[in-house]
C-alpha cells in the first residue's frame, strides 16, 4: 500500500520523496543564515537609490529610519546573531532528531499499516468472492422462485379459470333453482290461492249438502207420504173395482132377471123354477165370492211384497246414508291430511331458500377469497420482481460498494428467508384454501345433487297437485252443476209434487165422488131390484157403468205413470246425490 502511495505520488510531481538527513539539516542552517543575512541586509546603511542626506563617520551605520548605529551596537549585534545563530543550530538538532525519530516511527506505522492493508485486502476479496458466489446462489434461488412462482402463477390462473367455470356453473344452476324455486312458489300460491277457493266454495256448499239433505228428507217423506196415500187409493180402487164387480155381478143377475121375465112376459114362473133360479143366483155367488176371496189373498201377497221391498228400500238407503257419512268423514280426514302435506311443503320450501341465501353467501365468501389469493398473488409476484431488482442491482454494486457487501448480504438472507418463508406460507395456505375449496366443492355438489332430487320430488308432487286440484276443479264444478240441476229437478219435483198431491186430492173427491155414484147406483139397484125399471134406464145405468170403467182405467193408468215417474224421479235423485257425495269428498281432498 504504502509502495502504492510512493508511486502514486511519483506520478502526480513527478518526482521523487525527498529524504530527510543532514543535509537538509545543513540546508536549515543556510537557510536561517539567509534569513539573518537578509535581515542583516535589510539594516544596510546603504541604499541603492536613497542617497543619505547627512554625512556620517565611516564606523556608524545609519538605518532606513534614520537612526545610526555604532560600533557598540554592531558588536552586539553581531553576538546576539551568533547566539541566536547557535540557538537555531541547536534547534535544527534537535527538530533533525525528531524528524528522524518520527520518519522512523512513521515507516514502522506505514509497514504495520501497509501489511494491515494488504491482509484486510485479501480478506476483503475472500469476502467479494464469497459475496458473489452467495449472490450468484441468491440469484439462481430467485430464478428459481421466480420460475416456481411462474408456474404457480400458472397453476393459480388454471385454478382460478376452473373455479370461474364451477362458479359460473353453480351460479347457473342457481339461477334455475332460484327460477324453478319461483315457479314452485308461484304454483304453491295458486296452489293455495285454489285451496282457499276451494275451501270457500265447500263451506259455501256446506249449506246447500243440508238443504239436500233436508231435501232428500222431504222427498222420503214425501215418497212414504205418497206411497201410503198410493196403497190407500189402490185400496179404495181396489175397493170400487170390487164393488163395481159386485154391482156388474147384480146387475148381471138382474138382467138375466129381467131377460127371463121379459123371455117369459105373460108366462108365471112357478116356485120351482124360482127357487131352481135362485140356487143358481147363489151358486153363482158363491163362486164370485171364492173368486174374490182368491183376489183378496193375491192382493195381500202381493201387498207383503211390496212391503218387503219397501223394507228393502229403507235398509238400503240407510246403509247408503251410514257410507255416504263414513265417505264424508273420510273426505275430512283426507282434507285435514293434505292441510298438513301442504304445512309440510311450505316449510320444506322455506329450508330450501334458507339453504339457497346459504349457498349464495357462500358463494360470496368464495369469490372475496378467490379475490384475496389473487391479491396475495400480485403481492408475491411484486415482491418476486422487487427481489429481482434487488439482486440485479447488489450485482451493479458490489464492486462499488465493498464495505456494504456483509449488510446487503445480510438483507438479502433475512428478505430472502423471509420471502421464502412467506411464499411457502401463502402456497400451503393456497394449497389449504384450494383443498378447503374443493371439498365445499363437493359438498356444494352433492348438495345439489340433493336438491336437484328434492326438486325433482317437489315438481313431481306439484304435479300431481295440480292434477289432483284440476281434477278437483273439475268435479267440484261438475258437482255444482250437478247440485244446480239437482236444485232444478228438486224445484220441479216438488212442484209435480204439489201437483200430484192436487191431482190426489182431485181423485179422492172423485173416488168419493164415484163412491157417491155407486152407493146412488146401490140405491138405484135395490130400487130397481124392487121396481121393474124399464130398458132405457137400464142402458143409462150401462153406459154409466161403462164410463166409470174406462174412467177408473185411466186413472188407473194415469196412477200408475205418475208412480213411475216417481220412482224414476227417486232413481236418479239418489244415483245424483251418490255422485255429488262422492265428488264432494274428492273435492274436500283435492282442496
Amino acid at each position: 500500500m504504502f509502495s502504492n502511495m510512493k508511486n502514486k505520488i511519483r506520478e502526480k510531481t513527478g518526482s521523487e520523496l525527498p529524504k530527510l538527513s543532514l543535509a537538509q539539516k545543513s540546508g536549515i542552517g543556510r537557510h536561517s543564515r539567509q534569513g539573518s543575512e537578509t535581515s542583516l541586509s535589510s539594516l544596510d546603511p546603504q541604499p541603492k537609490e536613497e542617497p543619505s542626506p547627512m554625512p556620517v563617520s565611516p564606523n556608524e551605520i545609519v538605518l532606513a529610519d534614520g537612526k545610526t548605529l555604532t560600533p557598540k551596537e554592531l558588536s552586539k549585534l553581531s553576538k546576539r546573531e551568533d547566539e541566536w545563530r547557535s540557538r537555531l543550530e541547536k534547534r535544527d538538532m534537535e527538530w533533525a532528531k525528531k524528524l528522524e525519530k518520527r520518519e522512523t516511527e512513521l515507516t514502522k506505522l506505514m509497514e504495520e499499516k501497509e501489511t494491515e492493508w494488504r491482509k484486510q485486502e485479501q480478506k476483503m476479496t475472500e469476502d467479494l468472492l464469497r459475496q458473489t458466489r452467495e449472490l450468484k446462489e441468491a440469484l439462481k434461488m430467485a430464478e428459481d422462485s421466480k420460475r416456481k412462482i411462474c408456474q404457480y402463477q400458472e397453476d393459480k390462473d388454471q385454478l382460478e379459470g376452473f373455479q370461474t367455470q364451477e362458479i359460473a356453473k353453480l351460479k347457473h344452476l342457481l339461477l334455475a333453482k332460484e327460477q324453478e324455486n319461483s315457479e314452485n312458489v308461484a304454483a304453491l300460491k295458486e296452489a293455495t290461492s285454489s285451496l282457499a277457493s276451494l275451501r270457500s266454495e265447500v263451506i259455501r256448499l256446506r249449506p246447500f249438502e243440508e238443504r239436500i239433505s233436508n231435501f232428500q228428507d222431504d222427498i222420503e217423506c214425501l215418497r212414504h207420504s205418497s206411497e201410503k196415500e198410493r196403497w190407500a187409493m189402490a185400496s179404495k180402487l181396489a175397493k170400487s173395482e170390487e164393488q163395481v164387480r159386485h154391482l156388474e155381478r147384480r146387475v148381471a143377475v138382474l138382467t138375466q132377471r129381467s131377460e127371463a121375465e121379459c123371455i117369459a112376459l105373460g108366462f108365471k114362473l112357478t116356485v120351482d123354477e124360482r127357487v131352481q133360479a135362485l140356487l143358481g143366483e147363489r151358486t153363482k155367488l158363491e163362486r164370485q165370492l171364492e173368486e174374490a176371496h182368491v183376489e183378496l189373498s193375491d192382493i195381500k201377497a202381493t201387498w207383503s211384497n211390496q212391503i218387503k221391498s219397501l223394507e228393502t228400500q229403507v235398509e238400503r238407503l240407510s246403509r247408503q246414508a251410514g257410507e255416504e257419512g263414513g265417505e264424508r268423514r273420510r273426505a275430512e280426514v283426507k282434507i285435514k291430511e293434505l292441510e298438513s302435506l301442504l304445512e309440510a311443503e311450505v316449510k320444506e320450501k322455506d329450508k330450501l331458500m334458507g339453504r339457497v341465501e346459504r349457498i349464495s353467501a357462500e358463494r360470496d365468501n368464495l369469490a372475496q377469497e378467490l379475490k384475496k389469493i389473487a391479491q396475495d398473488v400480485a403481492v408475491a409476484k411484486s415482491d418476486s420482481i422487487d427481489m429481482t431488482a434487488r439482486v440485479a442491482e447488489a450485482e451493479r454494486m458490489c464492486a462499488e460498494m465493498a464495505e456494504r457487501c456483509e449488510v446487503l448480504q445480510a438483507e438479502l438472507e433475512n428478505e430472502r428467508c423471509k420471502e421464502t418463508d412467506d411464499v411457502r406460507e401463502r402456497v400451503a395456505e393456497l394449497n389449504a384454501r384450494v383443498d378447503r375449496q374443493q371439498y365445499e366443492l363437493e359438498e356444494e355438489r352433492q348438495k345439489h345433487a340433493a336438491l336437484e332430487a328434492q326438486l325433482e320430488k317437489e315438481k313431481r308432487e306439484k304435479d300431481d297437485a295440480l292434477l289432483r286440484n284440476a281434477q278437483v276443479s273439475q268435479e267440484v264444478e261438475i258437482a255444482k252443476q250437478d247440485l244446480r240441476a239437482q236444485l232444478r229437478e228438486a224445484d220441479e219435483l216438488y212442484k209435480k209434487h204439489l201437483s200430484l198431491e192436487k191431482k190426489l186430492v182431485d181423485k179422492t173427491q172423485e173416488c168419493e165422488r164415484v163412491q157417491n155414484e155407486l152407493s146412488s147406483l146401490k140405491v138405484t139397484v135395490a130400487e130397481m131390484e124392487s121396481q121393474f125399471v124399464d130398458k132405457g134406464k137400464e142402458r143409462e145405468l150401462r153406459a154409466k157403468l161403462s164410463d166409470l170403467e174406462a174412467q177408473l182405467t185411466d186413472r188407473n193408468k194415469n196412477i200408475r205413470v205418475l208412480q213411475q215417474r216417481l220412482a224414476d224421479m227417486k232413481k236418479t235423485l239418489q244415483r245424483e246425490l251418490k255422485g255429488v257425495d262422492p265428488g264432494g269428498g274428492g273435492g274436500g281432498g283435492g282442496g
